[in-house]
């Protein structure tokens, strides 16, 4: 699992370290509903809504650097209490998908920050503590043309934990929230 996550960090540090020239035509845009299922919420897997946007810039056609932002919400029960899960999601990283007219496959990876905060339906006055860790981003997407945009598949693992699991094998905690989103992708 440690060199798996080294590896990853190599890669997409080499990519994007590379200088490449870009123009205005190599600006895209993503916006797409998401479900998230949270593997680490009390009593077990919760699954909820979302939304993911993301921006693109491709200074290469097979390469894109991206900035994704992503929320959404799990509910779930503690005792007498019916809570929700607030989650944000903000990361930057590189996509690679060969060119191509037709359906493609492409595969992600960034480096970003994961924030969360339950809250009480029932009980107006708690608040739990907002907390936040460093998160991997992986993933997989499918993007197939449709007309003048592409109708994107993605499904990217929003993965906290993995630095102290790097750091110390023993002591570290992986955990994973992944997304599953269907969405458009304008300026390809």
């Amino acid at each position: 699992m440690r060199c798996t996550i080294a590896c990853a960090l190599a890669l997409g540090a080499g990519l994007i370290a590379r200088p490449t020239p870009m123009s205005a035509q190599s600006l895209g845009w993503q916006a797409a509903a998401s479900v998230l299922v949270d593997t680490d919420a009390f009593g077990g897997t919760r699954v909820g809504p979302g939304l993911t946007g993301v921006a693109l810039v491709r200074p290469d056609r097979p390469l894109s650097y991206t900035l994704t932002l992503t929320v959404a919400r799990t509910d779930f029960r503690v005792e007498s209490d019916e809570l929700h899960r607030n989650h944000g999601a903000v990361a930057l990283g590189v996509r690679y998908a060969p060119p191509r007219d037709g359906p493609r496959v492409g595969v992600t990876m960034g480096l970003g920050v994961l924030a969360w905060d339950d809250v009480s339906e029932t009980d107006p006055t708690f608040r739990s503590g907002a907390d936040a860790d460093a998160m991997l981003f992986p993933g997989v997407e499918v993007s197939i043309p449709a007309g003048s945009v592409r109708i994107d598949l993605a499904l990217r693992d929003l993965m906290t934990g993995w630095w102290n699991a790097l750091l110390d094998p023993a002591e570290g905690d992986v955990r994973h929230r992944v997304t599953a989103s269907i969405g458009i992708e304008l300026g390809s």
